[in-house]
């Protein structure tokens, strides 16, 4: 069983917590209820997010790093690994909790910033870019996360694990600029000197143990993600639509 039940933005979190903590919390603890009164074995795989590290100590962040959540979204993963991982311990059931980071692909609708940049090249809608120089992203492909999400589920001898699975390889804003730039030809770049307060900086995950236990291989580089997007885009005529 796979939990991806959350609001999926920060500003969304941000804007509403009593919203936010009803979707992510009671939500998650009605499910695991059910789970916990199966009787055939289950595993639960919890899918949390790089926010619950907080501002990255080190550079790549392993499992084992402190978590310091600097905003309401990455508490209330922690929160939600916390609770699946005590729930259903010294219970016939399994939790493994992982950790994304910079998800993007097609159909994603939330107005994530790699959807943004790769839209505004077709609109011509300028891409607000905060800092692109100093910050960084582990942008990673959602089929390399799928993959990693099956392998989560069904590789045997896992339990009570987490593991991060991104590209494990961070790149800059202004990375993604120039990759957009040269995919598509255009891109109507505005930058900005003012911070995210509510984003903690970021860097590379390091996806080591996913390899070793999971065979997680990551296989989509920012350059042919882009590439595989714009693609997309343009060939279903996509709409951009605005972030929440």
């Amino acid at each position: 069983m796979y939990y991806l039940a959350a609001a999926p933005l920060v500003s969304q979190v941000e804007a509403n917590p009593p919203e936010a903590g009803r979707s992510m919390m009671l939500g998650l603890t009605h499910v695991l209820e059910i789970v916990r009164a199966r009787s055939r074995p289950t595993r639960v795989v919890y899918v949390s997010s790089s926010m619950v590290y907080g501002h990255f100590a080190a550079n790549p962040v392993s499992e084992d790093a402190p978590t310091k959540p600097v905003n309401l979204y990455g508490a209330l993963k922690l929160a939600g690994e916390v609770m699946t991982h005590s729930y259903l311990a010294r219970t016939l059931h399994e939790s493994v909790v992982v950790r994304p980071s910079g998800v993007y692909g097609p159909t994603d609708i939330h107005g994530r910033v790699v959807q943004k940049a790769c839209e505004a090249t077709l609109t011509g809608e300028p891409f607000i870019a905060s800092n692109p120089a100093e910050t960084f992203i582990d942008f990673t492909w959602v089929g390399d996360l799928v993959s990693g999400l099956v392998a989560a589920g069904e590789t045997r001898g896992l339990g009570g694990d987490t593991f991060n699975l991104t590209f494990g390889g961070a790149r800059s804003l202004e990375d993604l600029i120039g990759v957009v730039l040269r995919e598509a030809g255009n891109l109507n770049v505005v930058r900005s000197n003012s911070g995210a307060g509510d984003r903690p900086r970021r860097g590379t995950l390091d996806v080591s143990r996913a390899h070793r236990l999971l065979g997680y291989r990551p296989r989509v580089d920012l350059e042919s993600g882009v590439r595989r997007y714009l693609d997309f885009l343009v060939s279903h005529a996509v709409a951009p639509v605005a972030a929440q």
